[in-house]
């Protein structure tokens, strides 16, 4: 544990040092060290938001899955990898040896043909029965998560052969895909970092090339004033999660084609984050078109994830290598536990 923290103090001196002198690092600073950077900078913080999935059950289960008492889709063991990434950056090994138990279980659940079945309980969601389309997606939402995981943490050997097929399949349903997923900035950036993610893993150019058409299509929603477009608007909680997934995309080494567009996205896009944050750190979600508006996902109304707009923040401060104006205020009005639909 000494080592990492000494390495990670250092990592973090040079990273705010040379950003903060205009060397452009966030074009070359790996996804594993600004995960380690940010750890070191927001230590109870980070580990606060990854444990929030919850301890997996004796069958690696979390989430809905938990919930409903089996595993109805590995799509609900999102978060599973964001955990392992934490606990590989800081040496947690009881965290390690949770969240790698929650991604076996999905990785489990890759068949011979590279499907991941989903479904939903039918005593909950009597008639309702994912198509094809909801199967590539959730496929996408699972492996977006546990690529970069398994590959920034190196326990991937046993699952490689499963995970390439899964692979496959998702290729094989793209076009499927980019029509469900059309409409979404965040859901086309979350399926092209499953492409990408994999392909690093993998160590296959060829599936890391499927990443350019979903970049692409996200980018169109991607105005001047920074905004990603959801629902015809803008959406304090959608912004973050394209800004996270745009940072994880760059992070993980993406030089294609859009490169340079996603980054100057990412820039102005969290510039216009910032600016939904006062003085007293409330976040003002009061024009949300998704959240904190008639949007629901299971049943449920989907409120802001505050959480992921910290994580965004706290990427952006460390790749930016400046302070980010009221984070800190932000962070406290956070564990107060607001309604985040009350601005």
């Amino acid at each position: 544990m000494r080592r990492y923290w000494t390495f990670s103090k250092t990592l973090l001196a040079v990273v705010l040092c040379c950003m903060g002198c205009g060397c452009a690092v966030a074009q070359h600073v790996s996804l594993g060290d600004t995960d380690r950077a940010v750890a070191l900078a927001h230590l109870d913080a980070m580990k606060a938001i990854v444990s929030s999935i919850g301890a997996p059950d004796s069958a690696g289960l979390i989430g809905r899955n938990r919930e409903w008492g089996a595993l109805y889709s590995a799509r609900f063991q999102y978060g599973a990898g964001r955990a392992l990434r934490f606990a590989h950056a800081t040496g947690d090994e009881q965290m390690q040896r949770l969240s790698t138990q929650a991604l076996v279980a999905g990785l489990d659940s890759i068949q011979n043909d590279g499907s991941i079945p989903a479904s939903l309980p039918q005593r909950l969601f009597p008639d309702v029965r994912p198509g094809p389309s909801d199967l590539a997606s959730a496929a996408a939402f699972f492996l977006s998560d546990a690529c970069p995981a398994l590959l920034l943490s190196g326990g991937a050997p046993a699952h490689e052969k499963a995970i390439a097929r899964a692979s496959t399949w998702l290729v094989n349903r793209k076009a499927s895909l980019i029509a469900r997923d059309r409409q979404a900035p965040n859901r086309l950036l979350i399926d092209a970092l499953a492409f990408i993610g994999c392909a690093r893993l993998l160590d296959d150019e060829t599936l890391l090339a499927h990443s350019n058409e979903f970049i692409a299509a996200a980018l169109t929603f991607a105005r001047d004033d920074g905004v990603f477009v959801e629902a015809g608007g803008s959406d304090t909680s959608y912004q973050a999660v394209n800004l996270v997934v745009a940072h994880e995309i760059l992070g993980l080494g993406y030089r294609g084609a859009h490169a340079d567009t996603l980054r100057s996205a990412w820039s102005n896009g969290v510039d216009w984050l910032i600016a939904r944050i006062s003085a007293n750190g409330r976040l003002d979600s009061s024009r949300n078109t998704r959240t904190c508006a008639e949007e629901a996902f299971l049943g449920r109304p989907k409120s802001v994830d505050v959480r992921e707009v910290f994580r965004a923040l706290a990427y952006a401060e460390v790749s930016n290598g400046e302070k980010i104006k009221h984070l800190a205020a932000f962070e406290a009005w956070v564990r107060t536990r607001p309604d985040p639909c009350d601005s």
